[in-house]
């Protein structure tokens, strides 16, 4: 997996899912080089309107950014990068740029060549790429989910309904938590990754709030919003720039669970 032996920045990034240009010192003057570049300045135009639309775990308001940075990681850079760091900076790119866009099979393929790239070439030196890679399919296994969930409506939803839309954004979520066996605590893509998985959480108690009868809803909502309450208190420091939204989160989380306290 990740390479263990690149030491972390030891200050956050102001924008958590700008992906870093690797081996800048080395970046050449071929078109491929340039493409790239303005493919991550699309991106960053991009995710710089994400973190302000709040909810990263659903589609920002403008998906063209996205779709103008994975048209140039794709048509521009892929078919003609050589070298293997910024192959997999294109193909970190074009993963999250594809799952932003629902294009949810090429964000998985993309995803894929770039981790298998990341293991055979040990690249340290895309330690944030490998990981945003890492995290794409329980990105992609959510985002499927919660359409699902969203597509039902406002109508009351049988418990057995809400029981296999609520697996799979366990499942989901357990895939995310791989980039904490991969990166430091305190690391920006790691305190992203786990800010998405406190709005899992509080997904899935939504999902669980569309069941009609409370005796269905008490174990998964108690459940679930321990889950939310674990990822809170472990998982951020409390100089992260955006702990405020985290705490939101898990007063959304509170409130829900307590209409069945004490969660035994």
């Amino acid at each position: 997996m990740l390479s263990k032996k690149i030491i972390r920045s030891s200050t956050l990034l102001p924008l958590l899912l700008s992906v870093l240009l690797t081996s800048c010192a080395a970046i050449t003057s071929t078109k491929a080089t340039y493409d790239l570049k303005k493919a991550q300045d699309a991106f960053n135009a991009a995710s710089k309107a994400a973190t302000e639309d709040g909810d990263a775990t659903t589609p920002p308001t403008s998906l063209e950014p996205y779709r103008k940075a994975a048209d140039i990681a794709e048509n521009e850079v892929l078919p003609n990068e050589s070298r293997v760091d910024l192959k997999v900076n294109a193909l970190a790119i074009a993963a999250f740029s594809h799952w932003r866009l629902g294009n949810f099979e090429q964000a998985v393929n993309r995803s894929q060549e770039g981790l298998n790239l990341c293991q055979q070439s040990n690249l340290g030196t895309n330690r944030r790429d490998c990981g945003m890679l890492l995290i794409t399919g329980g990105l992609v296994q959510h985002s499927k989910a919660f359409a699902q969930f969203k597509a039902a409506g406002p109508a009351l939803m049988p418990a057995d309904e809400a029981k296999a839309i609520t697996d799979s954004m366990a499942e989901a979520l357990a895939k995310i938590d791989k980039v904490n066996q991969e990166l430091t605590k305190d690391e920006d893509l790691a305190l992203w990754a786990n800010e998405q998985q406190v709005q899992i959480v509080k997904n899935a108690i939504d999902v669980w709030g569309k069941v009609p009868a409370a005796e269905d809803r008490r174990v998964p909502v108690c459940t679930w919003s321990k889950r939310g309450d674990e990822l809170v208190s472990q998982r951020f420091p409390a100089s992260f720039p955006r702990k405020q939204n985290v705490l939101q989160l898990q007063q959304r989380i509170d409130a829900a669970r307590s209409r069945f306290e004490p969660c035994s």
